[in-house]
């Protein structure tokens, strides 16, 4: 359940931008290419630059999103989706192929979103954390906060998008 309560912020956010944004002409953004490139090249410091952005992002979504009662975690899913609007949005406006865009996005990014998610979802488990201490429905204790094995999967999940993204 919580995990598309994070699929359908994600979604508002990427609506929010596909209805409220207009290319700019002006912007300045790095030529894309035009034609799918099936040859992996994977770049490191491209992999390592993906990788801590989303395993910061993961970091914020879970820990600081159960911290405050997954709030950081919808805003933060709101904020992906719209800018993955941008991105998109963009890349049509400066006439990237729809075959290319999609091979830019479809190799790595269903990992990654679901790596996120289930990490979000960690975050989401805030709310109901806090609403039950509150309500003196039971008293803190540490085993009662996400366990450390949770989050292999999810970024072992971003490991592997990050280096797909990377060699794309």
């Amino acid at each position: 359940m919580l995990f598309l309560l994070g699929f359908l912020l994600w979604v508002i956010g990427a609506a929010f931008s596909y209805f409220l944004y207009t290319p700019n002409p002006v912007l300045k953004l790095p030529p894309l290419s035009k034609n799918v490139n099936l040859v992996f090249d994977f770049k490191f410091h491209l992999f390592a630059k993906i990788f801590f952005n989303n395993a910061l992002v993961g970091l914020l979504v879970s820990i600081i999103g159960f911290a405050t009662g997954g709030i950081l975690t919808a805003i933060l899913f709101v904020y992906n989706g719209f800018m993955l609007g941008f991105i998109i949005q963009n890349a049509l406006y400066l006439k990237m192929s729809k075959l290319s865009l999609a091979h830019s996005l479809l190799l790595h990014g269903p990992l990654e979103v679901v790596s996120l998610l289930y990490l979000g979802a960690i975050g989401f488990q805030g709310w109901t954390f806090y609403k039950m201490l509150l309500k003196n429905e039971m008293k803190f204790e540490f085993a009662q906060l996400p366990h450390l094995k949770t989050f292999i999967l999810p970024f072992s999940g971003l490991l592997l998008a990050a280096i797909i993204e990377a060699s794309i």
